[in-house]
């Protein structure tokens, strides 16, 4: 009688490699690179940051989806929250993207503290809230609950997009909001607004004087 060769088990399969998302910080802004659809405010904005004049300090903020005072890309989930018409807020995919917001107050706030204080090491500047990971369905959800049903509903992404005219502003109602909430980008707020609690001890004592600012809305839509 033959012997049985033993039966090795199976190799167990290779562990997948876990890779942190680190957030942009403002000084990444020289890695940043646009389509083709915005390659215009990238240019506008490379050349504020490299006018050179005596007397003159420029800079740039790059501010998130505002929202607020009727702009275009919330209005009409808070208006459908709003008459609860339909009962649930309609979800680009599966709304697991990260959105940057800012109240229109805050940024606003924003100009005139950079104006006032002058920061001398932030010639980009990310005019965005403290939302703890501000998902498109975080937002939306939080819309939602605050003046709605408190549902929502997921639906399917677009393939196509008709372009952004460049003379669109977000105060024009007719702007498509999906496009926008599709968005994914993981950003730190900025130091001059948010102190960052990942800095040390001496980061922190080196920041105290630039994290003073009246917030209108720290955390956000939710």
């Amino acid at each position: 009688m033959e012997n049985k060769e033993d039966v090795k088990p199976p190799a167990p399969a290779p562990k997948r490699k876990k890779y942190l998302h680190l957030p942009f910080s403002e000084a990444d802004y020289k890695n940043r690179a646009a389509g083709e659809e915005y390659a215009k405010i990238k240019e506008i904005e490379d050349l504020v940051l490299e006018f050179k004049k005596e007397g003159v300090k420029t800079y740039v903020i790059s501010a998130g989806v505002l929202y607020g005072m009727g702009e275009a890309i919330f209005n009409l989930h808070f208006k459908k929250a709003w008459l609860q018409d339909p009962q649930k807020l309609p979800i680009v995919g599966e709304g697991r993207n990260l959105v940057p917001t800012i109240h229109v107050k805050d940024l606003a706030r924003m100009v005139k503290k950079i104006y006032e204080t002058k920061p001398e090491s932030h010639p980009y500047i990310f005019g965005i809230d403290n939302t703890k990971r501000p998902t498109q369905k975080k937002l939306i959800s939080a819309i939602s609950n605050g003046i709605g049903t408190g549902l929502t509903e997921s639906g399917d992404i677009p393939v196509y997009f008709k372009p952004v005219h460049p003379e669109k502003t977000p105060l024009q109602l007719d702007i498509d909001w999906r496009k926008f909430l599709l968005l994914n980008i993981k950003a730190k707020p900025s130091k001059l607004f948010v102190a960052d609690t990942t800095a040390n001890e001496e980061e922190e004592e080196a920041a105290e004087d630039n994290i003073e600012f009246d917030w209108h809305c720290k955390a956000g839509l939710a």
